[in-house]
């Protein structure tokens, strides 16, 4: 919710909150697990509570309980495509390790199914705009990394480093495609008027980030959803997973527009 708010303070964009309960089912009998009013109760002072610290902040920012007899995921995803939203922020929770555990499946399918970018904040964290990482790998879901990036640099006032990782056993001209893609998006940054740099670290790939991160105190990485291979059915890549349950800073994962993704 903070950092939902902190961006839409800087970026002038309108908030949508949302508390999701599951509903009574379809073809349930009137009156049949029925949300206890406690509950319902305890959800919407909760919405209050940040609509009055939105207001404050001059953001302009609506809320709703929503009863839905859909998959948490599901639900998530038809309202932002109701709203149109340019960005879901959801939580993570608990500690690091056992990715997909971690992470959540319902946060794993909102980026698999999402036709919109999500960023993923793990608890305790904030996004002030000290660094930005970019993890590129020359790929169409890198370009779209490499965008965000841009508008997340320029909403937070935040240098960015675009990095590749290779291994030794990639051959000789994918460690220059690696090199090629990482001078390619700083650049596309520095033309774009954010201060930029590139780097090529030697690892695995979701490892480097994160050291890349560490070593430059970013509060924000960039991904794209998929890397070279683009497990066009798989509904996260598994880097781009790697890194959101590792991470120790928000991780904002790119999605290409729905229109380009079959292109």
């Amino acid at each position: 919710v903070h950092a939902a708010l902190r961006i839409a303070q800087r970026s002038q964009a309108r908030v949508r909150v949302i508390h999701l309960l599951p509903g009574r089912g379809i073809g349930s009998t009137p009156g049949a697990t029925e949300i206890p009013s406690s509950l319902l109760e305890q959800a919407r002072d909760h919405l209050d509570e940040i609509e009055r610290e939105a207001g404050a902040a001059g953001i302009a920012c609506t809320t709703e309980v929503v009863e839905t007899n859909l998959h948490f995921y599901q639900e998530i995803v038809q309202q932002a495509d109701q709203m149109q939203a340019s960005l879901i922020i959801m939580g993570r929770r608990g500690p690091r390790g056992m990715a997909r555990v971690r992470l959540g499946e319902t946060t794993a399918k909102v980026i698999g199914h999402a036709h919109c970018s999500v960023l993923v904040v793990p608890r305790n964290t904030e996004t002030n705009g000290r660094h930005l990482v970019l993890a590129t790998d020359g790929s169409r879901y890198a370009e779209a990394a490499t965008t965000m990036a841009a508008t997340f640099a320029k909403i937070l006032q935040a240098p960015v480093t675009a990095v590749s990782a290779i291994l030794p056993s990639h051959s000789p001209q994918r460690q220059e495609e690696a090199a090629a893609a990482a001078s390619r998006a700083a650049s596309f940054l520095t033309e774009h008027g954010i201060p930029a740099e590139s780097e090529v670290l030697h690892g695995r790939a979701d490892e480097m980030i994160l050291q890349s991160a560490a070593s430059h105190g970013a509060d924000l990485i960039v991904i794209g959803s998929h890397g070279r291979t683009g497990l066009q059915r798989a509904l996260l890549g598994s880097v781009s997973e790697r890194v959101i349950d590792a991470a120790s800073t928000p991780v904002l994962v790119a999605r290409i527009p729905g229109n380009l993704r079959n292109q």
